[in-house]
């Protein structure tokens, strides 16, 4: 999860978190100089998290691209299954477990990566609809001209990591979640799309949630 000034937002965001259908997550959150309370607030989760661990460090400052950035290529950041975070978003109960399941079916050799459509609401909670349904299917070309979900209803296995933060050590990039459909299509590997996934507008296998 990257943060930065999310007081007002977070803790729903953590509380959604917590209420995950799928058991083990560890969660790593990098705060990009917050000057509110949103340190202070996940934190204060540490003691309540027994889904795994809760691990707060900085991030590096340069906008919210270069903080998902930081965290693809960290090595110390070691999981089964991986996602992005935004600190404003309300997950479904089963948004990991949903993703978890495809890919149990599918070939775990491969990079694999799942995404969907966002379902948005108000500040006040109130249904403000959908994020565009793009009608192309997943591709390397599509990729080449147009993003097709966002960075929060990702997630991705240990290969299409493994290619990320290989691909990400080289170079900077725009846009997290764009970079990571370019990098999973261009090894023409695997991704499925869903319909709906978050909410915001304004020895199990273990989950990093970044």
């Amino acid at each position: 999860m990257g943060t930065k000034d999310g007081a007002a937002f977070i803790g729903e965001q953590l509380e959604s978190l917590f209420a995950q259908s799928w058991p083990a997550v560890d969660l790593w959150v990098s705060d990009d100089g917050s000057t509110d309370a949103t340190v202070a607030i996940v934190e204060a989760w540490r003691s309540r998290w027994n889904k795994g661990s809760v691990t707060l460090v900085e991030g590096p400052r340069k906008g919210f691209a270069a903080n998902f950035r930081s965290m693809i290529i960290d090595p110390r950041i070691d999981a089964d299954y991986y996602a992005f975070c935004d600190q404003d978003d309300i997950w479904e109960p089963d948004r990991l477990e949903s993703a978890i399941r495809w890919m149990e079916g599918e070939n775990s050799d491969m990079p694999l990566l799942f995404c969907s459509r966002t379902a948005t609401i108000s500040e006040a909670g109130i249904p403000a609809g959908y994020s565009p349904l793009f009608r192309r299917p997943p591709s390397f070309r599509n990729a080449l001209v147009q993003s097709i979900a966002g960075g929060n209803t990702m997630l991705f296995n240990r290969k299409a990591r493994d290619l990320l933060a290989k691909a990400s050590a080289r170079t900077e990039f725009v846009s997290h979640d764009w970079w990571a459909y370019l990098i999973v299509t261009a090894a023409g590997d695997a991704l499925h799309q869903r319909v709906a996934e978050r909410r915001r507008a304004a020895k199990q296998r273990r989950i990093a949630c970044w």
